[in-house]
């Protein structure tokens, strides 16, 4: 497996029937042998959180949602137990810092949503056919969640924690056979 690689994993709707298809995933890095991944597209239409109570990472309902019914809805048995580094989140958001450092440019940081997620409600400019999607990183008030911008630009002020048009662009550390 080789960094910017395109690999598929696991499993999720992507048209517009949800009809369930190969979640298509970006290699972000390689250490050792695990590999850092993120979906290539938005694959859902999720707020951050559905009340102000929990709009910090820790508290919010998307990585609740993450972590449970998106875990078990798009991987088997076996494909959720090749997680890597032994964290709390098997699944996540990437930070304002590891969207930095893991693409190059605003170009690179573009995301376009699945059929799904459109039919989910996922804003999407006409200009680009991209998305926008939530970062884990707190935005400039409590109500607030980083994002990136449906030009790439990382959105440090952020888009309300309830905004209904984000979408989820989920990462995971898995083991690779090198």
């Amino acid at each position: 497996m080789k960094k910017g690689e395109i690999i598929k994993f696991g499993n999720y709707p992507r048209d517009g029937n949800r009809s369930i298809s190969p979640i298509e995933w970006l290699v972000l890095d390689v250490k050792e042998n695990e590999a850092l991944i993120v979906s290539r597209y938005g694959l859902d239409c999720k707020q951050y959180s559905h009340d102000f109570h929990g709009t910090r990472w820790e508290d919010c309902d998307l990585r609740k949602w993450l972590n449970n019914d998106f875990i078990k809805s798009a991987f088997s048995k076996d494909e959720a137990k090749s997680g890597g580094k032994d964290t709390k989140d098997r699944i996540f958001c990437l930070s304002i810092t590891e969207a930095e450092q893991y693409f190059s440019s605003e170009k690179d940081r573009q995301c376009r949503p699945t059929a799904y997620a459109r039919n989910q409600g996922a804003y999407v400019a006409n200009r680009n056919n991209c998305c926008f999607w939530w970062l884990r990183s707190p935005g400039g008030s409590f109500l607030r969640a980083a994002s990136v911008l449906t030009v790439g630009e990382i959105d440090l002020f952020g888009y309300r924690c309830d905004d209904d048009g984000a979408t989820v662009r989920p990462a995971l550390w898995i083991v690779c056979n090198m």
